[in-house]
């Protein structure tokens, strides 16, 4: 008896030991397939955040230069914004009509004139003007009577951005703006109803954000936890560009595509996480007259 106690207590004890193992092996293959879960939850929520990024940046790219000539900056690409690498603007014209200065503007004014008496320039006859400044005025009352303007010096290609509020049609046209600052010439200078979404990372902070018609002190995050953005534009004769300034040779109707590189990095239990998505993207209207 004493023997077959025994034994039973040893094939009890050898029992426990293999069922011991089995629990760890099992307790380990779980938490081995919870990491791998947990892992494939940050990688998806990665490829996600990438992806949505994509959606917005490459749909910008492809409305870009709508209604805009060739000589216009329809896209600019600069090396920073305050440091935080490439600053990607896309432009576009809400409406197909463009108004022309009229008489000198000097900084700092709040009327802009865009017909005078006796022009020489017929665009500043103001019969002519009636249907453009109507066709502005309507996309101005339709955006609640404040709609932002881009006033675009043809000689230097350069711009701002100001508020268009309002307007008057007496004698001759004029438009009601927000303080600019710089001064403008008469007949070289013309006025677009222009929505420009520009894109730039936020190093500090992590995010892809998006700037709206000028505005670079009001950011908006279109992804997070992004730690790179490059950017290249490929011209159709093979040239590679790294910037893209308004005033280049370079026009926009000359690009075959915008090379778009995101990064975007996380962390989870002291393991960092990468993923790189590469896009090309083709304004559509380059092939526009």
């Amino acid at each position: 008896m004493k023997r077959e106690r025994g034994f039973t207590l040893l094939e009890l004890m050898v029992s426990l030991s293999i069922l011991s193992v089995m629990m760890a092996m099992l307790v380990g293959y779980v938490l081995s397939m919870q990491n791998h879960f947990f892992n494939d939850i940050v990688r998806t929520r990665i490829n996600s955040n990438l992806r949505s990024a994509f959606d917005i940046v490459g749909m910008n790219i492809r409305q870009t230069g709508e209604n805009l000539k060739k000589s216009f900056p329809a896209v600019v690409l600069s090396n920073d914004l305050d440091g935080a690498g490439k600053y990607l603007q896309l432009r576009r014209n809400l409406i197909p009509e463009v108004l022309t200065v009229c008489v000198n503007f000097n900084a700092g004014a709040t009327s802009i004139s865009v017909s005078k008496n006796n022009p020489t320039n017929a665009a500043c006859l103001y019969s002519n003007v009636t249907s453009v400044y109507n066709a502005f005025n309507t996309e101005r009352l339709a955006k609640d009577g404040n709609i932002r303007m881009y006033i675009f010096n043809s000689l230097t290609k350069s711009g701002e951005f100001v508020d268009y509020t309002g307007g008057t049609s007496s004698s001759n046209y004029s438009l009601s703006i927000s303080p600019a600052s710089a001064n403008y010439p008469a007949d070289s200078t013309y006025l677009y109803l222009v929505e420009e979404y520009a894109f730039a990372l936020d190093e500090t902070e992590e995010t892809l954000n998006l700037y709206r018609n000028g505005k670079t002190d009001t950011p908006e995050a279109v992804a997070f936890s992004i730690s790179a953005f490059d950017v290249v534009i490929k011209n159709s004769d093979g040239t590679e560009l790294a910037v893209l300034s308004p005033n280049s040779s370079t026009t926009w109707k000359q690009i075959k595509n915008i090379s778009i590189g995101l990064t975007g990095t996380e962390s989870w239990k002291s393991r960092d996480f990468s993923t790189t998505l590469n896009g090309e993207f083709f304004p559509r209207n380059i092939i526009s007259k």
